[in-house]
């Protein structure tokens, strides 16, 4: 039976690893770092989580729903897609660095990533896709985009930002990556070329 004890002891494990992995990184935290810091007994940590692993698992899954969830939230509002879009890439910017694994797992090479945390990012990466496709399905459905491929275009987008969000959020206030990420969605939305006469 969960108690509310419990549940204040595994978010005290929680909150302890979560600084710990963020500071030291993953291979440099070890379970008996996390006790002291969490001010716990070693065992008592095995009581709520099988291994390391399995804790940077747990903060994974939750900085990614986190992630998924502030998307959706600034998506709501917004009257038109290109609006729910540059809504959604600036909700991604502005919350990153507070999901201080995602960003730092993202800034590492491919080779250096441990295979459970590349499934973890591949998931999270997987759900971002989805909110693509949906906001490009719903362009489609009112006329204001003409798409051919939805998951080859919405696969785009997200290389794209995902490409460029390191940048926002690492060498420039908000404001300045606003900026930029408003003229990549003009380039997006209408294109490279000059379009002459009505066309």
């Amino acid at each position: 039976m969960i108690t509310k004890e419990t549940n204040t002891l595994r978010e005290s494990i929680v909150a302890a690893s979560k600084e710990l992995f963020s500071r030291f990184g993953f291979k440099k935290t070890a379970v008996d770092d996390i006790a002291k810091k969490a001010r716990v007994a070693k065992g008592t940590i095995y009581n709520y989580f099988r291994s390391k692993e399995e804790i940077y698992q747990d903060l994974l899954q939750r900085e990614g729903k986190n992630l998924i969830l502030k998307m959706r939230e600034a998506m709501r509002d917004q009257k038109t897609p290109q609006l729910k879009l540059r809504e959604m890439i600036i909700a991604k910017i502005k919350y990153y660095k507070e999901l201080s694994l995602l960003y730092e797992i993202n800034r590492q090479r491919v080779e250096d990533i441990l295979p459970f945390v590349k499934k973890e990012r591949e998931e999270i990466a997987r759900q971002e896709l989805n909110v693509i496709k949906e906001f490009l399905e719903e362009g489609v459905s009112s006329s204001v985009f003409q798409v051919m491929n939805i998951p080859a275009t919405a696969k785009a987008i997200v290389t794209a930002i995902n490409g460029l969000e390191i940048g926002w959020t690492l060498e420039m206030e908000l404001e300045g990556a606003t900026t930029e990420i408003d003229d990549l969605l003009q380039i997006l939305f209408r294109g490279l070329e000059r379009h002459i006469g009505g066309g």
